[in-house]
Formats: C-alpha cells, structure tokens, sequence
C-alpha cells in the first residue's frame, strides 16, 4: 500500500508538469444540478451509478464530486469499480449489480458493499461467510436477462432466512422500456413488481429498499413503496423526459458534464484530386487547408463519424474529412483561423451543438450511453 501511495504521488507530480494534447473536462457544477434535480423529482433515494468508468466521465473523478451530496449508495458493476470508489471515498457505501464470482466473496469488505442477487448458489455461498451480508432481491419481471422469476420467490426467501447472517436489505427489477413512447410494457413490469412486494408484506417481510426506476423510468413510478431510484445517464446530462411523462409538465433541462478538448498538431494543404486518409474514402474537389488531431476511435470518436462529425474551433463547425483512425482524425479548417497548438472541441456540453453527445450519436446511427462509456480511461480527466 505505501509503494501504491508513492506512485499515485509521482504519477500526478507528472500529471501537472505535462501537458496533454487531449483533455476532458468534468464540470462539477453540473453533475451536482443533475442530481439535485432528481433528488427533487424522485421520492425516496437517488443513488448515482457510476459504473462503465462512470459512463466514460472518470469513476473518480465523479465519486469525488458526489460526496459533497452523501448518497447513501454509489451503483457499480463489480467489485474492482467498488475499490476504485474506495480510493477517493474510503468510507462510501456501494451496491454492486453485476455477478461476483464466490471464489472472490472471502476476501471482500462486506461492511461497506451490497449485492444484487440472483441465483440460490450465490446467496449460499455468501451465507457460508458466517459475516453480515446485505442482499437485494433481482426480480424479472420481463426484462428476461437477470433476475428471479416471481414464481421462485418462496423458494428464495426461504433460502435468505436459512442464513443467519444475510440481510434481505432490498428487492429491486429493472424495465425493458423505460424510455420507449408507449408506457403499457414498463406498467406491465411496474404491476408484476408491486405484486412481488404485496407478497412479501402478506409474509411480513418489509425490505428496507424497493427500486425499480433508473433515469427514463423515474416519473412513471407511482407505487409509494419504490423508494430509491438507481439514477444513471441522467446524472451526466441525458434524458427522454419530456418524452415520457407530459401530463406531469416534466421538462428536465438537464446539464451534459463532459467536454472532450484536443489539439490541432499539423495543418497542410491539399490539392484538387488529393485524398485523406484510409480508403481514399476523401477526395478533395477543390484546393483545401486541413488539419490534424490526435485524436481517434481509440480516445473517443466512433469510426462511424467519418466524414459526417464535427469539431469546433471558436464558433467555427470543422467537418471531420477522411476516416477516423486509431489515434488521428483530420478536420476542414475552411473559413477558420485555426493553427497549431489551438484547441478544438470535440465533445461541446451544449446540447445545441453538432458535436455534442446527442448529435454526433444520431450521426453515428447509435445511442449516447455506447459514445460515453467508449471514451477511453487513459485520456487525462480534471474536474473544473
């Protein structure tokens, strides 16, 4: 632990001596008002999840943001996401979704962790710890992917009570179309789940948490009895909303959180008949000044972007020309007074722009969860 110490201390003395030529910036302002915002809209608990390198903003980097609002639980897929956590904010509490295998569970620090079960065999082996376990019941309720079938659960319960040192803290689903136009699905789920808790208020089993919404799926919660929501893409900015719950006037002027800064390293010219990069998939029709970023599919940008994405540069739309490669992209500077050394955007928080999230997703033909969780860990995140 003291070597790790160390070397986390130097590798940030380098950090600030370095200057990098991509940059994403997390705007803590705005990953605050988004979870204010629901805080106000959700009854019960909101808990933040930060799993998938929280949605490509920086696991740490958010975690840190969000002691200042003590969350009772952070959401995270695994165990290593879990220690992660721990690094900024030793003494959070975190629920984590995703399989464990048991070989693992002896050496974990159930004092600070939940865990989402699903499966008889997981919930003996966490029994056989003979330590204190809090456990979440996953229910489907057609989803069809994880989760217990309603039929199943005497069977679990009675498994539960077996041992001694599980808590049953929480039952918890999770809808299929939270996000869809039509609501009959996500009601369908909603029925089979409140039925699921009526049954364990007929067995006077009373968890302490039910949770079946993340952030689509928050306004069309109407059982009192759902008292947390798992509150995921709409903390980083993102939401259909307005499209889900009119009668209710949900408008959620949501804040993106991320900006994604780069570099142009290289202009040249190109003449008429001159190609741009792989495939020739670019041919200049006229005599062209164009520029280089290192940046690619590897850092962020989803290959699917050549030849249709933008970047900006002041107030200027640069289009992306030629294909994306791993680590370089090559811009138009048409009409624009960019040089080397400047900075380009090439993710905008705003929401209006071409190269925001939203935008370049439509033009990828994919939706922004896969964009953000791309983004690579290794691009140099700092809180502003």
């Amino acid at each position: 632990m003291h070597i790790r110490n160390r070397l986390d201390t130097l590798l940030k003395k380098f950090e600030k001596r370095f200057t990098p030529l991509n940059r994403i910036e997390i705007i803590e302002d705005n990953v605050l008002y988004n979870y204010d915002f629901f805080s106000r809209l959700t009854r019960g608990y909101v808990w933040p999840v930060l799993k998938a390198n929280a949605y490509g903003h920086g696991l740490k980097e958010i975690a840190t943001i969000l002691q200042k609002r003590r969350p009772q639980y952070f959401v995270v897929d695994s165990y290593f996401e879990a220690l992660k956590v721990w690094d900024v904010a030793p003494h959070q509490n975190v629920l984590l979704l995703a399989v464990t295998n048991p070989v693992n569970f002896k050496n974990m620090n159930f004092k600070k962790c939940a865990m989402v079960v699903y499966s008889i065999e997981t919930i003996r082996a966490l029994g056989a710890l003979e330590r204190p376990v809090r456990v979440h019941l996953k229910i489907n309720t057609g989803m069809n992917r994880q989760g217990i079938e309603p039929a199943e659960l005497d069977t679990y319960i009675r498994e539960i009570k077996r041992h001694a040192h599980l808590e049953l803290e929480g039952v918890c689903t999770h809808f299929a179309d939270a996000d869809g136009e039509n609501d009959a699905f996500t009601n369908a789920q909603q029925k089979l789940f409140s039925d699921v808790l009526d049954t364990l208020e007929q067995k006077n089993i009373k968890p302490r948490f039910a949770h079946s919404a993340a952030t689509n799926g928050s306004p069309k919660i109407h059982d009192p009895r759902c008292n947390a929501m798992r509150l995921g893409i709409g903390l980083y900015g993102f939401h259909t909303l307005q499209q889900l719950d009119p009668a209710r006037h949900v408008v959620a002027e949501l804040k993106p959180a991320l900006r994604f800064v780069s570099t142009i390293i290289k202009t040249r010219e190109v003449g008429v008949g001159d190609v741009v990069g792989y495939n020739c998939t670019f041919k200049a029709d006229k005599p062209m000044h164009i520029g280089l970023l290192p940046v690619g599919y590897y850092e962020v940008y989803d290959r699917r972007l050549s030849n249709k994405g933008f970047v900006r540069f002041k107030n200027h739309g640069l289009p992306i020309i030629g294909r994306i490669s791993m680590n370089l992209t090559t811009v138009d500077l048409e009409d624009s007074d960019a040089q080397v050394w400047d900075e380009v955007e090439i993710i905008s928080p705003c929401l209006k722009d071409k190269n925001s999230i939203p935008e370049m997703a439509a033009l990828a033909g994919t939706i922004p969860y896969e964009l953000l969780t791309s983004i690579s860990e290794t691009v140099r995140r700092v809180v502003v």
